[in-house]
């Protein structure tokens, strides 16, 4: 098996330079020949969905704060969307400045409609929210603004018609409805926050003193993951990085095949076979005579497994922060179609059974798989060919950003990441803890954009 790592080596290599090379193609050729509009403007329907969600919130159990407070994040947005919205808002609490903002917003920019579109559509928001309407003609109007808002402002757009047309019961049976559904999401967005804001403020204070011990040599790696074996020791191990990326790359082949098959669920079962097979290799290599199987990927410390995952995680999110301040600040240059893997799942509401799937493939078989192969192999395998802690870390972390398609707006923070899990799998010797941080950070994620959805 050792004579044919030097193929996996060079396998890998050119792998990963694909992965790279075309990642950098799709993005040019976003640059080129994308909508045309920014990743800041993509955002802005979650920025919709959260202060619509939030001011109906607030309204409900806090009526002496003025709505008109909440809305002035939107009212900043140059976007046509963004100020639509916003009147809408207004126009459904009763409040002034709906004409006058919809006044402004023919002259923004807006992703989806051309200038002549812009111009009919305003006057069309103009007429539904100004003149009266009769009962049999909201659905019709309804249908003529669905493309140009979200699901959520359109209902609220209902409930302002059933209100114009006579129908009270109605219209606040569609309000308690927005309320019902927004009080548990709002309720879910205060918990992670309040649970993400905690870690950051630990992060602030454990990563100085990470970098204090380590300058102190209170904290020495070792020069190598197996200190008693050769440097060459781990190199078989890659052909695991091998056979998931080949199926990662041809995973819409796999989805074909199957779905050619007539077998249920194939994108489901696509992916499993994706995480299964490259498990099921290393599991079979280590239990094969040779230097790697000395490497073992847990220790019986769970307690101290979970407390490394909370300190790496808290250590990570402070340069999470600037890698997000960093994106932000870039976003107007960025095209819109960049968007996050999880994310593109939530674009349309989702069902429970999907999102369901949607959080274990996120919070639990991706961080598996992916600490596995980049911790546990391609880490290991770089720090005892190389014996530099510190450059096996940014390079495997690098190449962990490298397969998540997110280009300038994630590739700083996942490199950062994957560096962090890493130094914290040479400290504890076990993934669990580098598992745990990926299921935080995906589950977190997961649930955010449940919340913003």
């Amino acid at each position: 098996m050792r004579e044919s790592a030097r193929y996996a080596w060079w396998l890998v290599i050119f792998l990963f330079a694909l992965t790279i090379f075309a990642n950098m193609a799709v993005f040019l050729k976003l640059f080129t020949q994308g909508s045309g509009g920014s990743l800041r403007e993509n955002n802005d329907s979650l920025a919709i969905n959260f202060t619509v969600r939030y001011a109906l919130v607030v309204h409900q159990f806090a009526p002496t704060v003025p709505v008109a407070t909440l809305l002035s994040s939107l009212d900043e947005q140059n976007s046509w969307e963004v100020q639509v919205s916003s009147a809408v808002v207004r126009a459904y609490f009763g409040l002034e400045g709906a004409t006058k903002l919809l006044s402004q917003a023919e002259a923004l920019p807006s992703q989806l409609l051309s200038p002549a579109q812009r111009r009919w559509y305003t006057e069309l928001w103009h007429k539904t929210l100004a003149e009266p309407i009769t009962a049999e003609a909201i659905p019709t109007r309804l249908q003529l603004l669905q493309p140009t808002t979200s699901p959520l402002v359109l209902r609220l757009t209902e409930a302002i018609l059933w209100q114009k047309a006579g129908d009270k019961a109605r219209a606040e049976q569609i309000q308690n409805e927005l309320l019902a559904s927004s009080l548990p999401r709002m309720l879910l967005f205060g918990l992670l926050l309040g649970l993400v804001g905690l870690a950051f403020f630990g992060g602030v204070v454990f990563v100085p003193m990470f970098l204090l011990f380590v300058k102190r040599g209170t904290w020495k790696a070792p020069s190598q993951l197996l200190e008693r074996a050769s440097p060459f020791a781990l190199d078989p191990l890659l052909w695991g990085i091998v056979i998931f990326m080949l199926l990662i790359l041809n995973l819409g082949y796999l989805v074909s095949t199957l779905e050619g098959l007539g077998i249920p669920d194939a994108g489901a079962i696509g992916y499993l076979i994706a995480v299964a097979v490259p498990l099921w290799f290393l599991v079979a290599m280590q239990n094969q005579s040779g230097e790697w199987s000395q490497l073992r990927w847990f220790r019986k410390a769970l307690w101290r497994d979970v407390g490394a995952s909370l300190f790496g995680y808290s250590a990570y999110l402070p340069f999470l922060f600037i890698a997000l301040l960093i994106a932000i600040s870039i976003s107007g240059a960025l095209p819109a179609e960049q968007t996050n893997p999880i994310g593109e799942r939530f674009e349309q509401t989702p069902t429970l059974g999907y999102f369901v799937w949607t959080f274990i493939q996120a919070a639990v078989l991706a961080p598996i798989i992916e600490e596995f192969l980049f911790r546990g192999v391609l880490f290991g395998v770089l720090w005892q060919r190389t014996g530099n802690l510190w450059l096996s870390a940014f390079v495997s972390g690098y190449l962990f950003a490298v397969i998540h398609p997110q280009f300038l707006g994630g590739i700083i923070a996942l490199t950062i990441f994957g560096m962090i899990m890493a130094l914290t799998y040479a400290y504890t010797r076990s993934l669990l803890p580098c598992i745990l941080m990926h299921a935080y950070n995906n589950g977190i994620l997961t649930l955010f954009l449940l919340a913003f959805s």
